[in-house]
């Protein structure tokens, strides 16, 4: 069976031409990768990161052969058979932004609310959609800002009343006369949607410091984003925010309104102009520090070989706790930021 019959053919053929920047490699992102380069379309993949064994249960594309090296190079090498990919292995910064190539649409798969405005930010500087997805535990989510590049909003859909906790920020639900549902409705005539900052700040991500992932909710988010980006660039259908609860198979569809006081709608972009910061706060109680200096890895495992089990290759020094790249990106897993302050110090330096 040929490609165009796996995929409706109209759809295949409105796909042609399209090209996809996908930022971040890890649980949700490697499997969109996987999928969308096996539909042949072709791929910037980003992300800065190694492929730890940890990543193994939930990051399917990897293997442990692939343990210590890059993720963007060994999804090239997995996939190139299926599709053009471009990788960049690179951290996303306001300085760098080159490497999103402008393409028809970008996947935000990050894992911090900094790096998810930066994105946001370009995006409706440069009227580029953006699909952001989500897995932490048990939970996902997925939201596609379309920034008036094209599409048709779908018409209607339902909530049930019993999942729909507290209000939507800034959204629309009316009760149904209809069997205690909630019916949030889209205007079909508007393509404006409201972007991440309407309804999101930068404490969002706070209950996810202590959360792991289960590799059924990253493969079920991954599945969605895909259905949602061929609906999107094949249709010109834009679904409204999807809400996935996996302890109670509850799924929601919300639909989030434009805040009139949004920074980034109101054309203040923050994070394009702003200075980068030295610490970034990440999911699973993870911190990442910018030492902007080169790191010399082998003295540093000369260093602290007296005082750790190491694990050294190419690209990382590792103790476990604390990664530390050679281009002076630092990780490290910690209870606080204050801690994992301590930690750098003691270790590495500032």
């Amino acid at each position: 069976m040929s490609k165009s019959e796996l995929i409706l053919k109209d759809d295949y053929q409105n796909l042609k031409g399209k090209y996809i920047t996908i930022v971040g490699a890890g649980g949700t992102g490697s499997g969109i990768i996987e999928l969308l380069a096996r539909m042949s379309l072709p791929l910037v993949i980003i992300d800065a990161d190694i492929v730890d064994e940890s990543n193994l249960e939930r990051q399917t594309l990897y293997t442990k052969s692939d343990v210590g090296k890059p993720k963007v190079v060994c999804a090239k090498n997995k996939l190139d058979m299926f599709s053009n990919i471009i990788p960049h292995q690179c951290y996303l910064t306001n300085k760098n932004l080159s490497s999103l190539h402008n393409p028809d649409l970008i996947i935000d798969c990050t894992d911090n609310m900094h790096t998810r405005f930066l994105l946001n930010d370009y995006c409706k500087k440069e009227n580029i959609p953006l699909l952001y997805t989500a897995a932490i535990g048990r939970i996902g989510a997925l939201y596609l800002v379309n920034n008036n590049r094209y599409g048709q909003f779908t018409e209607s859909h339902e909530i049930n009343i019993q999942t729909a906790k507290g209000d939507v920020p800034y959204g629309e639900r009316q009760q149904s006369k209809n069997g205690g549902k909630l019916e949030a409705r889209h205007n079909p005539k508007s393509q404006k949607t409201a972007c991440l900052r309407c309804f999101m700040d930068e404490k969002s991500g706070d209950l996810c410091n202590d959360a792991g992932v289960l590799n059924s909710t990253t493969s079920l988010i991954s599945s969605l984003a895909v259905s949602m980006v061929t609906d999107f660039l094949a249709k010109n259908k834009v679904h409204p925010l999807i809400r996935i609860n996996l302890d109670t198979l509850n799924f929601e569809k919300l639909n989030i309104k434009q805040n009139p006081k949004c920074p980034t709608c109101n054309k203040q972009y923050d994070y394009l102009n702003g200075k980068a910061l030295d610490c970034i706060p990440c999911i699973s109680g993870k911190y990442r520090f910018f030492l902007n200096k080169n790191i010399d890895l082998i003295s540093l495992h000369k260093a602290l070989s007296k005082h750790h089990d190491l694990r050294l290759n190419s690209y990382s020094l590792s103790t476990g706790e604390i990664t530390v790249y050679k281009d002076g990106r630092v990780v490290i897993h910690a209870d606080s930021e204050q801690q994992a302050r301590k930690l750098l110090n003691e270790n590495i330096g500032g």
